[in-house]
């Protein structure tokens, strides 16, 4: 799981908050307490606490605790509960968040460059989604997509908007996009060195905004997510789609 650097400018003081039995938890899903963050931990422990209060058979480590260790599970709960009491609302947890997603293959460029403009802003936090994957891919792994699909599921989810970077070199670009608007939530496509990637109408018909230059970019309010149409900016993908129906191009 890639660390969540937006999270990770705000007080890291909730880490040391962590519940006990959320840190096993968390090592038996395969992280560290220094992967998670805090919106991931406060779902966690609210996660346990409607587990304990549902306690049923299917359930069978708070089974146990209900018939064997009554008075752990209490200390859980009370600890699960004052962990969601002291951080459900603060500062950080209710700052948008926004998937940034780019090329892998770009290294630091455009990706952490909006990444850092986004974590500078008031009122959002970036969600990277490819910090993980270089270290992988530069250690020459051949599995990496398995874990590129889980990140790029699970950082869609995460997040409250996704900003997507398409180039000829991230394929995925449809798929990431169709993932999103499936899952309700806002793309927006920023384009300030590629108008060509391979976008078809329909597919640009999800988009909530079109973002051709970092001006544009610095100027868009991501708060209230005003909706710009790709044709206002075209140039690129839409107009290779309507020349290909037309068999004027390959």
């Amino acid at each position: 799981m890639q660390k969540d650097r937006g999270l990770q400018n705000c007080s890291e003081e909730w880490r040391n908050s962590v519940p006990t039995a959320m840190l096993n938890q968390m090592s038996n899903l395969g992280y560290s307490k220094q992967d998670f963050t805090l919106c991931q931990a406060v779902a966690l422990a609210k996660k346990n606490i409607e587990r304990i209060d549902k306690a049923d058979k299917e359930d069978e480590l708070y089974m146990y605790y209900k018939r064997f260790l009554p008075e752990r599970m209490a200390e859980i709960y009370a600890e699960c509960q004052t962990f969601i009491n002291t951080y459900e609302h603060s500062e950080c947890l209710n700052k948008k968040r926004v998937a940034v997603i780019g090329s892998i293959f770009n290294g630091s460029t455009q990706a952490d460059r909006v990444s850092d403009y986004l974590d500078s802003l008031p009122n959002t936090k970036a969600v990277r989604a490819f910090d993980e994957l270089r270290v992988i891919v530069r250690q020459g792994k051949t599995d990496w997509t398995d874990r590129a699909f889980e990140i790029f599921v699970s950082v869609i989810d995460e997040s409250d908007v996704v900003v997507l970077i398409p180039s000829d070199k991230l394929s995925t670009i449809s798929w990431l996009l169709g993932y999103a608007w499936s899952q309700g939530k806002p793309v927006i496509v920023f384009t300030e060195d590629d108008l060509s990637a391979p976008l078809g109408m329909i597919t640009l018909r999800s988009i909530q905004a079109h973002l051709a230059s970092w001006k544009e970019l610095t100027e868009y309010d991501f708060e209230e997510l005003p909706y710009k149409r790709f044709a206002d900016n075209l140039k690129g993908s839409e107009v290779k789609f309507v020349e290909n129906i037309k068999g004027e191009q390959e």
